[in-house]
């Protein structure tokens, strides 16, 4: 047993599990005792014959943030990959201690081959369905977030837009539909008829003057849509290529 749980340690540490850097705080013997409580629970399951159980007991844990000094989240698809890997080495190392017959061998490696495969797949399972949890919080979030951004700039009459340059192309909130009224703001040219003349320029040299020094764009000027002119003011940050040309 000791000397399954001491492979597996050296192993561990040869491939460079992530995992590890959670347990740098114990000392060599809290974590082998660790490590070996953990290894006792398998090679009991393999002799009982008893090892779905285990992958279950094992899944669950994991899945319900059980895990000693671990947070689920905290575990990447490469941890399981390694794990896997380096119970195969221990494994397999420790049958060389346990039998010299070939035909033997090969028929327990068949076994723990099996073993590990369902293990791992069960892992992956797990793993997915912990970051579409995680995904979905984040993604209720973001819309939260962006309808608290729409309802404040509805009560400042504003918008926000994002405008490449390049492509011709724009992404805006409802804000800026409401004080454009849908007026194509991706493409420069059209935009710019909608200027008021005396206005023209100063909103040109503002833009020029944004892609020369910096990217920073402010400029209030007067637009027409609709019949009526419209008191715009406008503040935004000009990004660059790795080319240093103009982009956003």
């Amino acid at each position: 047993m000791e000397d399954f749980v001491h492979d597996q340690l050296t192993f561990s540490k040869e491939v460079q599990i992530p995992l590890l850097r959670f347990f740098k705080d114990l000392s060599e013997d809290e974590f082998f005792e660790m490590s070996k409580e953990s290894s006792v629970e398998l090679l009991s399951a393999i002799v009982e014959n008893n090892l779905a159980a285990y992958i279950q007991n094992a899944v669950e844990s994991y899945t319900n943030n059980i895990i000693p000094l671990l947070q689920n989240e905290s575990i990447l698809a490469e941890d399981i990959t390694l794990v896997s890997l380096v119970r195969r080495k221990a494994f397999r190392k420790m049958l060389l201690r346990f039998t010299e017959q070939a035909a033997e061998y090969a028929r327990i490696s068949e076994e723990i081959d099996q073993y590990l495969a369902v293990s791992e797949m069960a892992s992956f399972n797990a793993f997915i369905s912990i970051q579409e949890d995680k995904l979905a919080v984040i993604n209720k979030s973001l819309v939260q977030r962006q309808a608290d951004l729409y309802a404040a700039e509805e009560l400042a009459n504003m918008g926000s837009f994002v405008w490449n340059i390049k492509n011709k192309t724009s992404s805006y909130t409802p804000g800026v539909n409401r004080l454009f009224h849908k007026v194509d703001n991706g493409n420069l040219v059209d935009f710019l008829k909608h200027v008021h003349e005396e206005d023209l320029q100063k909103v040109k040299e503002a833009l020029n003057d944004s892609y020369e020094n910096g990217g920073n764009y402010e400029c209030e000027y007067r637009f027409h849509i609709r019949g009526e002119v419209k008191y715009i003011w406008t503040r935004a940050k000009v990004e660059f290529d790795v080319e240093s040309n103009p982009e956003f």
